[in-house]
C-alpha cells in the first residue's frame, strides 16, 4: 500500500518560514532583554528557551511526518516515540530551569517564540485557489 507524502512543498514551506520566524522574534527579543538587563541570566533563558522550542518542532514535524507516511507497525512505533518525545521535552525544561544559571521569564520567552511565529505566520499565509474533483474552488493556504 502506497503512502501519500505528507510533507508537502507548502508544509515545508510552512515549517521553514516559522523557524525563521522564530530566529527573528529571538533575536529581537534578545536584543531587548540585553538592552533592558545586560547579558545575563535573562538573556541566556531566551536563547534556552528558543533553542528548545525549535528542536521540539522539529521532532514534532519529524515525528508527525513518520507516523502519517509509515506503514502500520512503524506508526505505533512513532506514536509512542511521540509520547516519549513529551516525556523528554519535560524532563529537559525541568533540568534547564533548575541546573543553568537562567532566569525562569527569559526560558519562557523564548519558548513563547515560537507559539508567536505560527501564528503570525498562518497569518500571513495567503490562501489561493484550489479546483477540486466536482469543479468548485476551494481555499487552500500554502501553495
Amino acid at each position: 500500500m502506497q503512502q501519500q507524502n505528507v510533507l508537502t512543498a507548502a508544509n515545508k514551506q510552512f515549517a521553514h518560514q516559522v523557524e525563521r520566524g522564530v530566529v527573528l522574534l529571538t533575536i529581537a527579543a534578545c536584543a531587548l532583554t540585553h538592552a533592558v538587563a545586560g547579558f545575563g541570566p535573562m538573556f541566556y533563558g531566551v536563547i534556552a528557551g528558543a533553542v528548545i522550542a525549535l528542536l521540539n518542532w522539529r521532532a514534532i514535524i519529524f515525528l508527525a511526518r513518520k507516523t502519517a507516511e509509515g506503514e502500520r507497525r512503524s506508526r505505533l512505533f512513532y506514536t509512542l516515540l511521540s509520547g516519549a518525545k513529551m516525556v523528554v521535552l519535560l524532563g529537559t525544561i525541568w533540568a534547564t530551569l533548575h541546573l543553568l544559571p537562567i532566569a525562569p521569564i527569559g526560558f519562557v520567552i523564548g519558548m513563547t517564540n515560537l507559539f508567536v511565529a505560527i501564528v503570525v505566520v498562518g497569518l500571513l499565509d495567503k490562501p489561493t485557489q484550489v479546483p477540486t474533483a466536482m469543479g468548485h474552488a476551494t481555499e487552500e493556504r500554502g501553495a
